[in-house]
C-alpha cells in the first residue's frame, strides 16, 4: 500500500510541475520585453546624439558655429541671469 501512495505522490508532483513550467516560461518571456524596450530606447538615444553632434566612434566633437540653436539658448539664458 505504501508503494502505491509513493507512486501517486510522484505522479501528482509531476502533474503540478507540468502545469507550472509553461507559466514560468511565459513569465520569463514577459520579463524580457522591458529589457528589449530599454535597449531600443538607449540605442535610439545614442543614434540621435550622434546625429545631433555629428559624432561617431573615434570622431572628435564638432565645434558649433556661433549663432547655432544651442549657443543662442545658452547666450539668452546667460543674459537672463540663469547659471548653468
Amino acid at each position: 500500500m505504501r508503494v502505491w501512495m509513493l507512486v501517486v505522490l510522484v505522479l501528482l508532483i509531476f502533474g503540478v510541475a507540468a502545469c507550472l513550467f509553461p507559466i514560468f516560461t511565459r513569465c520569463r518571456e514577459i520579463g524580457k520585453a522591458p529589457a528589449i524596450s530599454n535597449i531600443k530606447q538607449i540605442t535610439l538615444a545614442a543614434i540621435m546624439y550622434a546625429q545631433e553632434y555629428d559624432q561617431g566612434p573615434g570622431k572628435p566633437p564638432r565645434a558649433r558655429p556661433p549663432g547655432s540653436s544651442s549657443s543662442r539658448s545658452l547666450e539668452s539664458s546667460r543674459r537672463a541671469g540663469v547659471n548653468h
